[in-house]
């Protein structure tokens, strides 16, 4: 459908879930796909998984709230494939407490890898793309980032903060050719997310949950879906798209 022949993605988390869905999409169009994860082995099984089917890939394993570690690896990834086209920011963590039960630990943890790891890893990649004369950059919000839910302030205080940051980007690097846009799915099916909204539904009860599932269309989303909109977000056909936050939530929230 899209042709990404001869680009590079950058792709963060990516040994898991939605992660992994976006790698094997992007390298299924043509592109080359860098597998980060702080998971060593998830990481290289996803980019193991993608050379069998013929296309390019490397796995780095990388903290990215670590700035030396976010260093070293986009300078790996520029080593390995000479340039960076696509970023998906996708790394992201979730702690499921009530605003009470949350220390600061956990608060400062949950920015460090949700927003903190977003900043370092596009920070470091920026100007490369800027050199390259563009790039597409990606953002993986949440619906918490359009909405507020009981067990998810941490979280869903972090999908703001992405969504503030995309919007100000798309508008910044705008000048750079430099598209900057975010998804924002619900709790899909067969992640962690999904996981993390069971245990929700399990302390607070479903009926405190109505609004998060199902949604209106009547079934969680798919990695495999959102992965699309995704890789159509980084393609050409998305070159007047920047600063946008966009839902894919069956329904469920629509502003």
């Amino acid at each position: 459908m899209y042709n990404f022949s001869g680009k590079v993605a950058l792709v963060t988390g990516g040994g898991a879930g939605l992660g992994n869905a976006v790698c094997d999409r992007l390298a299924a169009e043509g592109a080359s796909v860098v597998v980060n994860d702080v998971d060593s082995t998830s990481a290289e099984m996803v980019s193991n998984g993608i050379r069998s089917k013929g296309a390019n890939s490397v796995a780095i394993a990388s903290d990215i709230s670590d700035q030396d570690q976010v260093r070293k690896m986009v300078e790996q990834a520029m080593s390995s494939f000479g340039r960076i086209d696509i970023l998906v920011n996708n790394a992201g963590i979730c702690p499921v407490r009530t605003f009470l039960e949350t220390d600061l630990s956990e608060w400062d943890a949950t920015f460090s890898i949700n927003v903190r790891g977003m900043f370092l890893v596009t920070k470091n990649i920026v100007p490369h793309m800027i050199k390259q004369g563009g790039g597409k950059i990606v953002n993986i919000g949440s619906e918490a980032g359009k909405d507020g839910f009981p067990l998810f302030s941490t979280y869903s205080a972090t999908k703001h903060a992405v969504l503030g940051l995309t919007r100000a980007l798309g508008k910044e690097l705008a000048q750079y050719k430099i598209n900057v846009n975010a998804v924002c799915p619900n709790s899909m099916s067969g992640t962690k997310m999904r996981q993390y909204v069971d245990i929700a539904l399990e302390k607070q009860g479903t009926e405190k949950f109505a609004t998060f599932v199902p949604p209106p269309l009547g079934r969680m989303v798919e990695p495999f879906e959102v992965a699309g909109l995704v890789v159509f977000l980084a393609s050409s056909e998305a070159n007047m798209m920047t600063g946008q936050a966009i839902n894919f939530t069956g329904g469920a929230v629509t502003h």
